[in-house]
């Protein structure tokens, strides 16, 4: 789902700062379970450069974890595309600084002609789907998997940053916290960011 994102935040990011922030994510990881309304952002340090990873719920923040099912749907992600690829709509930060690169990963980025085009090859093998409960029910399970949306974000800073804040909420009204988790050459920290309190300094 995520890996492309996950792939070029480890690979812009230092081996050491890596291995500070690991014990952060194999945490939330472990905390478990994708909750609606809850997200994770890790920010990290190498030098002058500054990596960002978001993950919230795309149910938050396009309304429906799955596949666009209509124009209407299709039209709302390709909005909110738009509107996240503008930095300042998702965080804003003191330090000077230009975007060097983003990536953004939506879980299910197909068109709605796909989409019926693949329900309607399903209906072709119907009986032999009847006859195999067991797949019917993974495809069923699949169906309803909780899906996330990832944000990576690289800057390079004139100056050092010393605060963020997450401009985001505005997006996804029904988010209502993101776990932060940071690595930089002050140290390293935990904190919650939420609407009402959406500025983080470190």
């Amino acid at each position: 789902m995520a890996l492309s994102s996950v792939r070029i935040f480890m690979a812009a990011t230092s081996a050491a700062v890596l291995l500070c922030l690991a014990p952060f994510s194999a945490a939330y990881a472990l905390a478990g379970k994708h909750i609606h309304g809850h997200g994770q952002l890790l920010v990290a340090q190498d030098e002058s450069n500054w990596q960002l990873q978001f993950s919230i719920p795309a149910a938050d923040l396009l309304g429906f974890e799955h596949a666009p099912e209509s124009d209407e749907q299709m039209q709302q992600v390709h909005q909110i595309e738009k509107q996240i690829s503008e930095y300042s709509n998702v965080f804003s930060v003191d330090g000077n600084c230009q975007l060097v690169s983003q990536e953004i990963d939506f879980p299910h980025h197909e068109s709605p002609e796909h989409n019926v085009g693949h329900e309607t090859h399903g209906s072709l093998h119907e009986d032999e789907q009847h006859h195999d409960g067991e797949h019917h029910d993974e495809d069923h399970h699949d169906a309803h998997h909780h899906e996330d949306v990832t944000l990576a974000y690289q800057l390079s800073c004139g100056d050092d940053i010393s605060e963020m804040t997450v401009t985001l909420f505005r997006l996804a009204p029904s988010l209502s916290a993101l776990e932060v988790q940071w690595v930089n050459d002050k140290g390293q920290g935990m904190t919650d960011a939420t609407p009402q309190s959406a500025t983080v300094s470190w």
